[in-house]
């Protein structure tokens, strides 16, 4: 059995969308609603209505081979490929600096001194 009214957060579930969400496009008046004082509900009719009213259809046109732009010297200019080696050198370099011996760290007092100065 449908139920009659749902609540928003019924209704988040349902579209899979945050209360939040549905709160605010009750307030901007953008999807059917019943207010009951404090209590918002939906009605489940209305709400397939409107999702097929903002329904897109997607048109695929012909994929179109594009020649490669040119640079100004007339070379042809690849982007996929520039940014796949720049990707590629980036994964290679890591994320974290190598680490240093204890000699290099300059300051660090050397073993032997106990009085900790420099």
């Amino acid at each position: 059995m449908e139920k009659e009214f749902l609540s928003v957060r019924e209704l988040s579930e349902i579209l899979n969308l945050k209360a939040d969400f549905l709160y605010l496009l009750v307030e901007e008046g953008r999807i059917p609603h019943f207010r009951i004082g404090r209590l918002i509900r939906f009605s489940p009719n209305a709400i397939h209505e409107w999702m097929e009213g903002n329904r897109r259809e997607v048109h695929y046109r012909d994929k179109q081979v594009r020649e490669a732009p040119k640079t100004s010297n007339g070379t042809k200019l690849y982007i996929d490929s520039i940014l796949k080696k720049n990707i590629a050198q980036g994964k290679s370099m890591g994320y974290s600096k190598p680490r240093e011996t204890r000699q290099e760290i300059k300051g660090l007092r050397k073993d032997g001194d106990d009085d900790g100065a420099l």
